[in-house]
Formats: structure tokens, C-alpha cells, sequence
């Protein structure tokens, strides 16, 4: 699934960025995965920090 549309990334980057011991906080994600854009319609977003918090949670880290 694609997460964000304007600097094009999927799910699978999020995770495989998580799951390599990346960084939990969401802005820091945003970064690496779309090349260290900054995010421009925001609509993805709310699906990014679901999916930071759902990591941090199971990996028992407070999120951020």
C-alpha cells in the first residue's frame, strides 16, 4: 500500500525502515523514507503515525 503519494513511498519502506532498528519517531521515518522531503498534502500522515505507534508499541518504546 502506498503511504505517501507526493514523495512516493509504501508500507513496506516504513516497515523495512523500522524493522532495521530505524528511528520510532515519525518525522524521522517521513525523512528517510521519502529522501528527506518534507511532507506537502499531509494526508498521509495519519496512516504514518498509526504505523509508528503500532511499532513502537510492540517493540515497547514510548512513542514520540
Amino acid at each position: 500500500m502506498m503511504v505517501c503519494l507526493c514523495h512516493p513511498f509504501s508500507d513496506k519502506k516504513v516497515k523495512a525502515h523500522l524493522e532495521q532498528g530505524g528511528c520510532g519517531k515519525m518525522s524521522t521515518v517521513y525523512s528517510t523514507c521519502s529522501g528527506g522531503e518534507k511532507p506537502q498534502c499531509c494526508s498521509c500522515l495519519e496512516t504514518l503515525k498509526d504505523m509508528v505507534k503500532s511499532h513502537n508499541t510492540s517493540a515497547g518504546r514510548q512513542t514520540a
